[in-house]
């Protein structure tokens, strides 16, 4: 990850309230949130405003600019993380996973500090939407990811994402997208964008991911639960 300071654009802090306002939804018993990464602390400022109990992580602590009382963990994506097994109840990974070298192992991190009944909430820039497809056709890669964004070192996406998920002990209970792009011909040809039933998911993560917003939208936003919770 680069060592410079990240300092949320008006796009990405849109973002990132959307992604509160998701996980309020999905969660509205307020209780303990782990927001990793934090950044300079939009989302871990505004989501203690409304109630949650914040435990902000990131690997460069130091450019934490919110509540000057307020510890920052220094959490590192490739490793371990410092936290005990169950402890809880939401975690918010916004714009973050395409920054590890290795996805699969901070989804079972996630799955391992995660209360039984917990949600997770990730965003992530799409790469399964009408444009990314037509760029990959064109270019042989897609333009959220190397070489155009050197510091995002992976590419999972959105649908390996799912397809990680499901085979980390989690459940894709909903994708959701903050905005969409297009006309009446872009809508159109979503049409032809669905997965089929040979893509290795389950039907209801298929039919999700072949929604026309999120066949047409340039971030989503991904919530799992514990695939054993009730």
């Amino acid at each position: 990850m680069s060592d410079a300071p990240w300092e949320p654009s008006t796009g990405t802090q849109g973002v990132l309230d959307f992604a509160l306002r998701v996980l309020d939804e999905e969660m509205p018993r307020r209780g303990d949130l782990l927001d990793i990464p934090c950044g300079i602390g939009h989302l871990a400022t505004r989501a203690a405003e409304g109630g949650w109990r914040v435990t902000p992580c990131d690997l460069y602590p130091e450019f934490w600019t919110g509540d000057p009382a307020t510890e920052v963990t220094r959490c590192d994506f490739n490793e371990l993380l410092p936290f005990p097994d169950a402890s809880t109840d939401a975690i918010a990974h916004c714009e973050g996973i395409e920054h590890v070298e290795n996805p699969w192992q901070i989804l079972r991190e996630f799955r391992r500090v995660i209360r039984p009944d917990g949600v997770l909430l990730l965003s992530l820039p799409n790469t399964i939407d009408l444009r990314q497809r037509l760029r990959m056709l064109r270019r042989g890669y897609v333009g959220h990811y190397l070489p155009r964004v050197p510091e995002h070192v992976n590419r999972m996406g959105t649908f390996y994402l799912c397809h990680a998920l499901v085979r980390t002990g989690w459940r894709v209970t909903t994708i959701r997208t903050r905005n969409t792009y297009g006309g009446m011909l872009h809508r159109f040809a979503a049409r032809w964008l669905g997965f089929g039933r040979d893509c290795g998911l389950p039907d209801d993560v298929r039919a999700m991911l072949s929604q026309r917003d999120v066949l047409l939208a340039r971030t989503v936003f991904v919530v799992a639960r514990p695939a054993d919770a009730r």
